[in-house]
């Protein structure tokens, strides 16, 4: 049987944030987006789903500054036991635990989302450093299946010289305007370290596939 670990240590990964300036700013800007994206919306009741979420608390700290009378369904998609445990602590501390839902599985398959609703709002936020290039498209074309008519996507997406983010960030927004969606924001943090962007989807309700694999992250091995 095939057995899927962790490559990273997820949890030591995200005590960068306390100290590393650039993640900081890519918090900060995200937060401020998934915000707008959820204030941006018609209906009162917003649901959410976040691929590769760690503990959410880019949700978490967009949550504090959500108009008045804006309610949340979320479901947070997370490998790291740990990560999750974290999440579900910090969320109930802020009275968020019965609207925001973690769920310990494997982001990369299609079977993880089957008993799960449509949403207003996507987060795919610290995955396409670890997905290759060439199987950036993959993952863009399924995220109409999440998605309502109008549903909008916060991605980031690292922009280090070492693997010519620049460059995969261009090939991002390409991938997304195939797909059927439409750009609403794209900005850079002010060191200019990560780019974070939003997208609408105007295109028509899809459905998922049941099993198979979305796309491939790079901080997992296989071991056989």
């Amino acid at each position: 049987m095939q057995q899927k670990e962790l490559a990273v240590n997820w949890q030591s990964w995200h005590e960068n944030y306390r100290d590393f300036s650039p993640l900081q700013a890519r918090l900060v800007e995200v937060s401020r987006q998934v915000a707008e994206a959820i204030d941006s919306m018609a209906s009162p009741h917003v649901q959410i789903l976040s691929l590769c979420a760690g503990d959410g608390r880019d949700l978490l700290q967009a949550l504090s500054s959500v108009q008045a009378g804006k309610a949340v369904d979320a479901t947070l998609i997370e490998f790291d036991q740990a990560l999750v445990d974290q999440g579900r602590r910090a969320f109930a501390a802020q009275g968020w635990g019965d609207s925001v839902r973690f769920r310990c599985a494997d982001a990369t398959l299609f079977s993880t989302y089957q008993d799960l609703p449509k949403v207003e709002l996507v987060m795919v936020c610290g995955v396409f450093g670890n997905v290759r290039n060439e199987h950036v498209q993959r993952l863009i074309d399924a995220l109409p299946g999440f998605c309502r008519p109008g549903a909008r996507v916060v991605w980031t997406r690292s922009l280090n010289e070492f693997d010519d983010g620049e460059a995969a960030a261009d090939h991002i927004r390409r991938c997304f305007a195939r797909s059927g969606f439409r750009e609403a924001v794209f900005a850079r943090t002010p060191e200019g370290t990560f780019a974070v962007g939003s997208f609408i989807y105007e295109g028509e309700q899809e459905c998922l596939p049941a099993t198979g694999q979305m796309f491939e992250f790079s901080a997992f091995w296989d071991r056989h």
